[in-house]
């Protein structure tokens, strides 16, 4: 979404337009009106994205069985969900953002003489309003991030199970992947991007009955892992076709520990040794791992040079 000016006019852009937020919080500031139109059309399409995940898990069960299943095809679903909601909101909706328009412009004093709410809130004073406004928008910085879940970063990271935007993604594992890029030489960002990909941004990460796998990387175990592993589903190219496989993938205690472990197997693997040798450049480190059959997607290395060029790592 974008905001042209202080006229009030919009247009449905993308949900990873992340400077509109400042754009709103701009108009807010001038006192104009057309800022709580847009606030509340943002949390508008917040809701619908949450009815829209909770409609998703209904059917679920079914993907199970589904061969093109996939977390790369969950995470493409989600960012569809992220669009619609976004587009809905921005056109006509299912009026909660009416209803908080109304609210806020009485509460915030902003031309509530059209307002049609009976509701009495005391109006802010000018000193209120910056810090309320502020308050108010700071939910809204990460897109994807439910108003309810806005405190989940007080948890540590290291025990936690779910992450609600990219953003989110990024900040909670940041310092464990700069203190783990340090051993490969490698840029922090190669590897949460390389994670980002392979489990959807923290979405689909394996699980072992209600146990958190914490494997970020997708590491499989074999007869030198000696730990805890899970059988999982997964979609594998062979010759260029995509086929569901079933598969072991090693089990860890935390995110540090899945990390430690990735350095590790590129490390002590003879095979990766031309990646190592380009680990200061992250184009080159990523075509070398694949063409040494980290995975099996033709693509690999592309997709996450793509993900490393998104707004949320610059």
């Amino acid at each position: 979404m974008s905001i042209a000016g202080l006229t009030g006019q919009t247009t449905s852009e993308s949900y990873t337009d992340l400077s509109a937020l400042n754009k709103i919080k701009s108009l807010g500031r001038e006192d104009n009106p057309q800022a709580i139109v847009e606030v509340a059309k943002q949390f508008e399409s917040f809701f619908i994205r949450e009815m829209l995940k909770e409609m998703r898990k209904t059917v679920d069960v079914l993907a199970s069985d589904n061969p093109l299943n996939s977390n790369e095809l969950q995470f493409h679903q989600q960012m569809y969900d992220q669009q619609l909601s976004l587009e809905l909101s921005s056109n006509g909706g299912i009026g909660l953002a009416k209803v908080l328009e109304q609210q806020l412009t009485q509460q915030f004093n902003l031309g509530n003489n059209h307002s049609e709410s009976n509701t009495e809130i005391a109006p802010l004073n000018a000193d209120q309003k910056e810090t309320h406004f502020d308050k108010l928008i700071e939910p809204l910085t990460d897109k994807s991030t439910p108003v309810e879940n806005t405190n989940i970063n007080d948890t540590n990271t290291n025990d936690r199970l779910s992450f609600d935007s990219k953003l989110d993604f990024i900040r909670a594992l940041k310092p464990i992947a700069e203190k783990a890029a340090q051993d490969l030489n490698l840029p922090a960002n190669v590897l949460l991007a390389q994670a980002a990909l392979e489990t959807g941004w923290g979405k689909f990460i394996n699980s072992l009955g209600d146990r958190s796998s914490f494997n970020l990387f997708n590491i499989k175990s074999d007869a030198r892992w000696s730990g805890d592993s899970v059988q999982v589903n997964t979609l594998e190219y062979r010759d260029g076709v995509a086929r569901k496989e079933n598969a072991s993938f090693r089990v860890y205690d935390n995110f540090e520990q899945s990390f430690q472990d990735y350095i590790e197997f590129i490390r002590s693997n003879p095979r990766y040794d031309s990646a190592v040798k380009v680990a200061h450049s992250p184009e080159q480190y990523l075509q070398e791992l694949q063409k040494s059959g980290y995975a099996t997607d033709p693509k690999y290395a592309e997709k996450i040079i793509n993900i490393l060029q998104q707004p949320e790592f610059n």
